[in-house]
């Protein structure tokens, strides 16, 4: 009998990805088998490699969670999809970058007419993270003030979209003019923070999404925040301490969010008998949480999610962001199509300066 492989890429510590040779994925009751055809390229991909964000021994080569592609084979408790369907889908279990891979059919949503597998690529993350944290948590509604922190990243123009295609007024921070004509051009008001732009004299916001993370402007992100509004922290690009030494660390665990008085964390955060390293989280604790003037903290990416939390917010997103996507008022937008044996340079270019997406593209006949 045949024993048929799939190419995947792999590494080896800190050197270069390479292409390999895997056995194909088959699908469990409930998964979907899919050719691959383009895979969407994360910041966090590039941090699982370095040693950055921790995983699971068994998930340490699983780098790519979101990619688009077609049907190959269906479960066989699978109804809704079938051979040859055009999909987008997150993975779980088994990784993106690969030429063929397998996905929760819960995790799937339809490629829409006329749109690239590259576009198509680009929408699981962004869309699933989004939600979850702006609509979901975040509890953003019609009319209210969304502030969107990396407002030119591959997720932060589509929470721009999404937000304002729900009613929202939205302002994004983003650094240079190239970067600030995109969020405007997608609706936002954009903040330029390389020319000394100041994002709290705009607010207060109802929502904060800070996609990019910093401890240094963290103080300023709860000072910019309405009392019951929420701030959702993805990632500490700028680092998890705030100046006075609070570590932000537990935002991202599982019931990382909490409820705590504005005021009083302002105060801690001002306190410098803090500076020993505490969490935020541990010290909210401390705080008073009785006060009227309460705010919300957390953050949550996608990779943290149970499967049915995600399948939950699929569904939603297949219901009432897809069909704006068809429609137009949500578009992809690709900062890069790069091939999918110079992974390694995707890589560099999603750790530096870009607007938009960066998308690897897998070919028909894949050759090391």
């Amino acid at each position: 009998m045949k024993t048929y492989t799939t190419k995947n890429l792999v590494r080896d510590q800190l050197a270069p990805l390479q292409l390999i040779d895997r056995p194909m994925p088959e699908p469990a009751d409930d998964e979907v088998q899919i050719r691959v055809m383009a895979i969407g390229v994360n910041r966090a991909d590039y941090f699982i490699r370095i040693g950055r964000y921790s995983l699971d021994e068994s998930d340490k080569d699983n780098y790519g969670i979101e990619m688009a592609g077609f049907v190959t084979k269906v479960g066989a408790n699978v109804t809704k999809w079938k051979v040859g369907d055009s999909v987008c889908a997150l993975t779980t279990r088994s990784s993106a970058y690969a030429e063929y891979t397998v996905a929760p059919a819960s995790l799937l949503m339809k490629v829409p007419d006329g749109m690239s597998f590259a576009e198509a690529a680009s929408l699981p993350v962004g869309l699933v993270t989004g939600w979850y944290n702006i609509f979901k948590s975040g509890s953003l509604k019609s009319g209210q003030k969304l502030l969107v922190h990396g407002g030119a990243s591959g997720m932060g123009v589509l929470a721009i979209q999404m937000a304002k295609a729900m009613g929202a007024e939205v302002f994004a921070t983003a650094g240079g003019v190239e970067h600030c004509f995109l969020c405007r051009d997608l609706g936002a008001t954009a903040i330029d923070y390389k020319i000394g732009e100041d994002f709290v004299t705009l607010g207060p916001y109802n929502v904060i999404y800070d996609i990019l993370g910093g401890g240094e402007y963290f103080r300023r992100n709860i000072e910019a925040l309405y009392v019951g509004g929420s701030l959702r922290v993805l990632s500490f690009l700028g680092g998890n301490k705030t100046p006075n030494g609070i570590r932000l660390n537990k935002l991202h665990k599982p019931g990382g969010q909490f409820a705590v008085s504005k005021q009083a964390i302002l105060d801690a955060l001002d306190d410098e008998f803090n500076g020993d390293g505490v969490d935020l989280f541990d010290l909210a604790k401390r705080l008073n949480i009785r006060a009227t003037d309460h705010i919300y903290i957390g953050g949550n990416s996608i990779r943290r999610l149970d499967l049915d939390t995600k399948a939950e917010i699929v569904a939603a997103i297949n219901q009432k962001i897809m069909p704006l996507v068809i429609d137009g008022k949500i578009k992809p937008v690709i900062a890069a199509e790069v091939p999918f044996k110079e992974a390694e340079r995707a890589h560099q270019l999603i750790v530096g300066s870009h607007t938009g997406k960066i998308v690897l593209t897998v070919p028909n006949n894949l050759v090391r």
